[in-house]
Parts: C-alpha cells; structure tokens; sequence
C-alpha cells in the first residue's frame, strides 16, 4: 500500500521500486525475441544454424548486460534515498519509459547489423537514458538532498562520474561504428565496469595523497 503524507508528499520507496523492478525484467526479458534462427535453418543444418545465430547471440548477451547494469544502478539509488518526492516519480517514469524501448532499439542492430545507422539510434537511447539518470542524480543529491547520510562524499562524486563514463561510452560507441562496424561498437558497453574501476582506483589514490 502506497504511503503518502500531505504534509512531506512522500511515497513509498517500496511501491516505486516494485514497479521499476517490473518494468526492467519485463525489458530485459523482451530481449529474447531478438534471437531467431536462420529462415532456412531446416536446410542449412542445426550446426550450421547455431553458427549463423552467434551474432544474434552476442548482441543479446551485450544488451542484457546492459540492462542488468542498468537496474543494479536504480536498485541501489533507491536504496540511498531517504524521501521520495513526485518529482522524482516523475522522473522515474520518464527513465523507466525509455528503459521499455531498449528492446527496440536492439532489434534495430539485429535487422541492420552492418548499418551504423542501428548503433547510432541505440547509442543515442542509451546516453539519453544516461542523461535521465545523471540529472536524476543531480536533483536527489544536489537539489533535494535526500540521499542517506551515510554515502560518503567519495561514493557520492564515485556515482557522478559513473553516470558520465557510462555516457561517454554510449557516445563513442557511434564513433566505433562509423569508424569499425557495429560489432567492436557494442563491444565499448563492456568497458564500463572497466572503466570504473580504474576511475576507483585513480580517485582512491588521490584522496590517499590529499590525506598525506
């Protein structure tokens, strides 16, 4: 049951994250539909059908990362929010109606696999699901201030320039497309956590040194 306070105009973090929650397994099981096997795959052979099916494979391995990384992200934001306002509501149910549209977007990739034209659209709901989640993340951290007292401030800038890089990687990826082929493009999504985790160390270390 939704609990709302006339006087906070708070809502239940357990109802907003129930509904989330439902929307990206509903999305993230979608993904499926884009694995097929070959029109003639009766004739070619199931060894030759299962070869033929490997891109398909991968595209879908790359997008369900990508959506899985997608919700450990939401999941732990809404963790960290102490109150949850309809502002916030609103911007959730922007993000989380992108989020349905991923599917889609994969299915371009899979019909137009040598098209740059495929990665760039993706791509492009990808950073625009970045910049959802970056502003989202400016207005509870920032602006409302509604984030638990208990991130520290490493964690909090750590999260900032995650939401960054993950932009940037959907944004070079366009790149790699026109300049590779759309294969090594999505291979980019897979330097994320990568790239976090030197970002980590590297902002680790220099708050070591700040210390000193």
């Amino acid at each position: 049951m939704t609990k709302l306070s006339k006087n906070t105009n708070e809502y239940s973090s357990s109802r907003v994250e129930a509904f989330s929650d439902g929307i990206f397994a509903i999305a993230i099981t979608l993904l499926v539909l884009n694995i097929s096997l070959p029109e003639n795959a009766a004739k070619i052979g199931i060894n030759k059908a299962l070869l033929l099916s490997i891109p398909k494979l991968e595209i879908w391995v790359i997008s369900f990362i990508i959506i899985g990384g997608m919700w450990l992200r939401h999941h732990k934001l809404i963790k960290q929010i102490t109150h949850i306002d309809s502002v916030f509501l609103k911007l959730n149910l922007l993000y989380l109606m992108f989020v349905t549209v991923i599917p889609w977007l994969v299915s371009l990739i899979v019909i137009y696999d040598n098209q740059p034209m495929a990665i760039t659209v993706f791509s492009g709901g990808i950073t625009l699901l970045g910049l959802i989640n970056l502003f989202v993340w400016i207005y509870l951290a920032k602006i409302k201030k509604v984030l638990s007292e208990e991130i520290s401030n490493y964690e909090r800038n750590m999260t900032l320039i995650n939401n960054i890089i993950y932009i940037f990687i959907a944004l070079g990826s366009i790149v790699v497309a026109y300049k590779v082929n759309n294969s090594w493009a999505l291979y980019c999504y897979l330097l994320n956590p990568f790239l976090d985790h030197i970002v980590k160390l590297i902002y680790k270390d220099k708050q070591i040194n700040t210390v000193k």
